[in-house]
């Protein structure tokens, strides 16, 4: 009876490890592996200027917020609806509910822009999804490289309006050659409650991608103070909808805070770019005002002002200004070199390597066929089998004996 129970209690632990190897074979096997252009710095006699000549129509925003929801598996404390009204109380003219996988009904937030986050993985690899068509669930759990973060940037992107690369400095989700390679997507999330991940985003910004700032709260709690009201974008957007508000995010006329109890005391009046200079204003004098370029160098700083101008010099790629005041930071949009003709974007430059794709996927079917032959030996038999006919194979390619 013993022998016979341990038998079994093999054959059944044997069976389980067979089904979840094949299924990690399978979520892996659909990822292509692509070449990515070599990082390049910002070229050109211009300079672009994401913010509009007149910087009057402020709006606060955030697009990252968790509530209750999957009958509550994952982490948020209170209702869509009471997350929603606390931000409009605080004069948010927008706010979004981000949870994982899910979108708001339209009931619960009208008029609102959806949003949500993606990503069921060990290292944080997320992404806020902005006006999607519907909702994703392809996802890498385990070990990301860069190719499969790139695969799931397309997939997203094929199906939403922005995407954008939240808090990417928790567990290195994004690593700085990641930053380097990566295309396709449009916004980093540098304000976050748990993370400030502006050294990634000046990894980025040095590697030539024009991606622009987002800063939300990331709130699973609107009660915590100590994540709610804590950073936030503020989009120049005249049209009162949300198709401009969000295009004029993407296009980089925004600029992100960090502060309290969502009071920022201070307000961006002006950016200006002419030939190879720029100029910067703010209402109030602020504390200091630091400008930063090429691989987050700090090029220089101003005290107690409300406006800087600066010169860009030859070795100068982009110039970024954080505006620290007395209880908030202001992190602006860079001002970037450019050809004068088209607008710089993130725009997708990763190519699908056909070659690398298809040893890839063979190295994993035989992965595959070699650990799970010992714990069902009958399946290979039929795999190829099915391999031979799919392939057209000849009867003496496959020659194994697996008796």
């Amino acid at each position: 009876m013993k022998t016979r129970f341990r038998k079994n209690l093999k054959a059944g632990i044997a069976s389980l490890l067979f089904i979840l190897f094949t299924i990690i074979i399978l979520i892996y096997l659909p990822c292509n592996i692509y070449n990515f252009s070599s990082p390049q710095k910002f070229q050109g006699c211009f300079l672009y200027n994401p913010y509009s000549d007149s910087l009057s129509a402020w709006n606060k925003t955030n697009f990252h917020a968790h509530s209750t929801a999957w009958k509550g598996v994952t982490n948020g404390r209170q209702s869509a609806q009471t997350i929603l009204n606390a931000y409009k109380q605080k004069g948010y003219a927008y706010a979004s509910i981000s949870n994982y996988e899910k979108l708001a009904k339209q009931n619960v937030q009208p008029g609102a822009i959806n949003v949500y986050e993606h990503g069921c993985n060990i290292r944080k690899v997320h992404h806020l999804v902005i006006m999607p068509t519907k909702v994703c669930y392809t996802d890498f759990p385990l070990w990301q490289f860069t190719s499969a973060k790139q695969f799931i940037i397309n997939k997203l992107g094929a199906s939403a309006k922005a995407v954008v690369l939240p808090h990417p400095l928790i567990k290195n989700g994004y690593s700085d050659e990641d930053l380097k390679k990566l295309s396709g997507y449009n916004l980093i999330e540098v304000l976050n409650h748990s993370v400030n991940s502006s050294q990634k985003w000046d990894v980025a910004l040095s590697s030539g991608k024009p991606v622009w700032i987002i800063g939300d709260d990331d709130t699973h709690n609107i009660l915590d103070t100590a994540q709610t009201f804590t950073n936030w974008t503020m989009i120049d957007c005249h049209q009162h909808n949300k198709d401009s508000l969000v295009n004029n995010l993407i296009n980089g006329n925004a600029y992100a805070v960090n502060g309290k109890n969502a009071i920022n005391n201070n307000r961006l009046l002006a950016v200006k770019a002419e030939n190879m200079h720029i100029f910067l204003q703010v209402q109030n004098k602020a504390d200091s005002i630091q400008l930063i370029g090429q691989n987050g160098i700090v090029k220089q700083v101003v005290f107690n002002t409300n406006k800087m101008d600066y010169t860009f010099l030859n070795n100068d790629t982009y110039i970024r200004a954080v505006i620290y005041n007395k209880h908030s930071t202001m992190y602006l949009n860079p001002v970037i070199r450019y050809n004068g003709k088209s607008k710089p974007q993130n725009i997708l430059t990763a190519t699908v390597n056909a070659f690398d794709t298809v040893l890839y996927r063979s190295i994993l079917l035989l992965c595959w066929m070699i650990l799970a032959a010992p714990l069902n030996p009958g399946i290979i038999k039929h795999v190829l089998k099915w391999l031979k006919n799919k392939l057209s194979l000849n009867e003496d390619i496959i020659v194994l004996n697996l008796e």
